[in-house]
C-alpha cells in the first residue's frame, strides 16, 4: 500500500531521473530542434480538423489561437513546420468559420523565462520556451480580449 500511496512521487522522480539521464547522454538541450514527424504533424491536423468540423455541424461557435513562440535562435522549433501549421490552421478555420488568433509573435524575448539553475532535469539555467513572465501573461490575455471579446460580445447579443 505504501508504493501505491506514493505511486505519483515516485513516477514524477523516475521521469525527472530519465529525463535528466537522456538529457545528458544525448546532450539534449532546450534549444535541440525537434521536428514534428510528418504522420504525428498529419494526425493532429486532422484531429483539429474533426474538431472544427464537429464544432461547426453542432452550430458550436469555436476559437483557435496559435500560441506565443520565444523569439530566439537557436530554439526547439522547425521555422518551416511553425509557418505550414500557422497557414493550415488559418484556412481550416477558415473553412469552419472558426476564429483564429495568431500569437506566435506577441511576446518579446525580454518577457521569456529560464529555468532555474537549481532544476534537476538537467535544463537549469537554459532558456525555458513554454513559460513567459506575468507582464507577458497580461500581455497576451490584453491582446486576447481585443482580439476575440468583441466577436465574444456579439455571439452572446445574438443569443438574448
Amino acid at each position: 500500500l505504501t508504493l501505491f500511496s506514493a505511486r505519483r512521487t515516485l513516477l514524477g522522480t523516475i521521469n525527472l531521473k530519465y529525463t535528466a539521464l537522456r538529457n545528458w547522454a544525448f546532450g539534449f538541450k532546450t534549444t535541440t530542434k525537434r521536428p514534428i514527424a510528418p504522420a504525428l504533424y498529419a494526425t493532429n491536423l486532422e484531429l483539429i480538423e474533426l474538431t472544427l468540423r464537429f464544432l461547426h455541424q453542432q452550430g458550436i461557435r469555436a476559437v483557435f489561437y496559435i500560441a506565443p513562440i520565444r523569439p530566439l535562435e537557436p530554439g526547439p522549433y522547425v521555422v518551416e513546420d511553425v509557418e505550414r501549421f500557422r497557414r493550415e490552421l488559418a484556412r481550416l478555420c477558415d473553412r469552419y468559420g472558426a476564429v483564429y488568433a495568431d500569437y506566435t509573435r506577441v511576446i518579446p524575448r525580454d518577457l521569456w523565462t529560464n529555468y532555474p539553475d537549481s532544476d534537476k532535469s538537467g535544463v537549469g539555467g537554459q532558456p525555458d520556451f513554454a513559460h513567459f513572465t506575468g507582464r507577458a501573461h497580461r500581455r497576451l490575455a490584453e491582446r486576447l480580449v481585443a482580439d476575440i471579446g468583441p466577436q465574444l460580445r456579439s455571439w452572446l447579443a445574438q443569443k438574448r
